[in-house]
C-alpha cells in the first residue's frame, strides 16, 4: 500500500543468472581478469564464446622465446586482438632468441602496443628498427636486449612521441650519437646496460629515474651537460662506470634526489659523495654505496650523516666506517629503518651495541662477512633501544653461531632472527650481482 492508501504495481524481480552461460560478456571478462596465468592455463575454456571473450579482453601477454614462435604469431594475435602490453621472455638458453621477422610480424598485428619488453636476445638491423618504430607509434615503455649499432635507434626514437620508459641492453651508438640523438621530453625512466655512445637522457627534461650499468663514454662531461637542463632526477643508479668525482658532483644539482646507488665506480671518492649529500641534503632517503671503492670511507659517510638526516635505508658494501662515523650516522639519521653492511672490517660488537642504543626507528638489519659475534647480536636483538626491530639476518659472520630462523621475544615485541654460515662460493643472499641489480624485480628492501 502507498502512503495515500492506493496500491502501486510492484517492480518485477530480475531473474538471477542460474549458470555461468547466463553472464554477460563484460561480467565473464571480469571473471577471467581475476584468474592468474596458471589458472588460465589449467582451466578449460569449454566453448567458443568463452575463448572469444577471453581473447577480446586480454590486454597483456607474456610469451617465451622459442625457435618456432613465429609460426604461432598470426593465429595467436588473431585470437588476442586487443593486446597493448607484450613481454617476450628469456630463460638463459643459447637458442632462445627473437628473430627480426617475428618482432616485425608482432608489430604489424599489434599496432596499439603501449608496452613492449623484449627480454630475449634479438638481432635487428637499422631498417628493422625503423619498421618496428613505424608500426608501434603508441609505445610508452620499451625494453630491448640486442647488440645494435649505427643510427637506427635515432630513427627509431623519432617515431615515438609518447615514450616514457626506455631500457636498452647492448646498444652501441655512433661517435656523435650523443649530440644528434633526438630529445624525448616525455621520457621519465631510462635504463642502459652495456650501452656505448648513446645518451637518450640528454634533453629528457622530465627524467626522474636514470640507471646506468657498465656504460662507456665521456660521462664526466656528459653528466654536467645533463644536469644543466635536467634537475628533477629522484632515482639514480651508477654501476660499474668509469666516472670520477667530476661526474658525480654534477648530480649535486638534483636537489630532489631520493635514491642513490653508487656501485663499483672506483674513481669516486669521499669528496664526490659529500658534494652530492650536501646538494641533495634532506631529500635523500636511500643510499647504497661500495664494492671496490677504496676511496670512499668515514669522511664521505660523515658527510651523509651531516646533510642527509632523513636517510631511511643505508647499504654499505666493503666500506669500513669508523666507530665515530657510525655513531654520527645513527645519531643524526633518526629515521634510519633499514641497514645492511657487507664485508666491513670495522663493524663489530661495539658498533652493534651503539646501534642498539641509538637506532629507535630501525626495523631491518642485514649483516654479511663482518667481525660481529653472538654478544653484539644479542645486544642488538634483546636491547631495549631498537623498539621497532622486526628482522635481523646474518650471513658468513664466523663468530656468530649458525641457527635456523626463529623468533626472539623481547618484551612485547618479536624479532625474526636468522644466522647462516654459508660456503664462500654461495652467492650472497642480500647483496646481488651489481650488473643485475639495476633491473631486477625487488625481493626485499636490499634489492629496491
Amino acid at each position: 500500500m502507498g502512503f495515500n492508501g492506493m496500491d502501486y504495481p510492484s517492480k518485477k524481480a530480475k531473474r538471477l543468472p542460474s549458470n555461468i552461460d547466463d553472464l554477460a560478456d563484460d561480467c565473464l571478462a571480469s571473471v577471467f581478469r581475476l584468474l592468474g596465468t596458471a589458472d588460465r592455463n589449467s582451466c578449460s575454456l569449454v566453448c567458443r564464446r568463452w575463448l572469444k571473450v577471453d581473447g577480446d579482453n586480454r590486454h597483456s601477454l607474456s610469451l617465451t622465446a622459442e625457435s618456432d614462435l613465429s609460426d604461432f604469431i598470426p593465429s595467436l594475435f588473431l585470437r588476442f586482438n586487443n593486446v597493448t602490453e607484450l613481454s617476450l621472455r628469456h630463460f638463459g638458453y643459447q637458442d632462445e632468441t627473437i628473430s627480426a621477422i617475428t618482432l616485425i610480424r608482432i608489430s604489424q598485428l599489434c599496432r596499439n602496443l603501449t608496452r613492449l619488453q623484449v627480454q630475449a636476445p634479438c638481432f635487428l638491423t637499422d631498417k628493422d628498427l625503423e619498421i618496428l618504430a613505424m608500426n608501434c607509434k603508441a609505445l610508452k615503455k620499451f625494453q630491448l636486449r640486442s647488440n645494435l649499432g649505427g643510427g637506427g635507434m635515432h630513427a627509431f626514437m623519432d617515431h615515438w612521441k609518447d615514450l616514457e620508459d626506455l631500457s636498452l641492453d647492448g646498444f652501441h651508438g655512433t661517435e656523435n650519437a650523443w649530440s644528434v640523438a633526438p630529445p624525448k621530453p616525455k621520457l621519465k625512466v631510462i635504463t642502459l646496460k652495456d650501452t656505448v655512445l648513446f645518451y637518450p637522457f640528454l634533453g629528457a627534461k622530465n627524467l626522474r629515474v636514470l640507471k646506468l650499468v657498465r656504460c662507456n663514454g665521456d660521462l664526466d662531461r656528459i653528466f654536467h651537460v645533463l644536469t644543466n637542463e635536467v634537475t628533477g632526477i629522484v632515482e639514480l643508479h651508477l654501476v660499474m662506470l668509469e666516472i670520477s668525482d667530476i661526474g658525480l658532483e654534477a648530480f649535486a644539482k638534483c636537489s630532489n634526489l631520493e635514491v642513490l646507488h653508487l656501485i663499483r665506480t672506483p674513481k669516486c671518492s669521499d669528496k664526490g659523495l659529500v658534494a652530492v649529500a650536501k646538494g641533495c641534503n634532506r631529500s635523500l632517503r636511500k643510499l647504497r654505496v661500495g664494492w671496490d671503492m677504496e676511496e670512499i670511507g668515514s669522511r664521505g659517510l660523515m658527510g651523509v650523516a651531516e646533510y642527509c638526516v632523513n636517510v631511511e635505508q643505508l647499504v654499505l658494501i666493503g666500506v669500513n666506517p669508523s666507530k665515530e662515523c657510525l655513531e654520527m650516522l645513527v645519531s643524526n639519521c633518526k629515521g634510519l629503518e633499514q641497514l645492511a653492511v657487507c664485508g666491513s672490517e670495522t663493524v663489530g660488537d661495539s658498533e652493534m651495541k651503539c646501534m642498539a642504543e641509538k637506532c629507535g626507528a630501525l626495523r631491518e638489519v642485514y649483516m654479511e662477512g663482518c667481525p660481529i659475534s653472538d654478544e653484539g647480536l644479542s645486544a642488538l636483538v634483546l636491547g631495549g633501544g631498537c623498539a621497532k626491530l622486526e628482522i635481523v639476518k646474518v650471513w658468513k659472520c664466523e663468530r656468530v653461531r649458525d641457527r635456523d630462523e626463529h623468533h626472539a621475544q623481547c618484551g612485547h615485541r618479536t624479532v625474526r632472527l636468522h644466522c647462516s654460515l654459508q660456503d664462500s662460493h654461495t652467492p650472497s643472499p642480500i647483496i646481488p650481482d651489481p650488473f643485475e641489480e639495476a633491473t631486477q624485480t625487488p625481493l626485499s628492501f636490499i634489492h629496491s
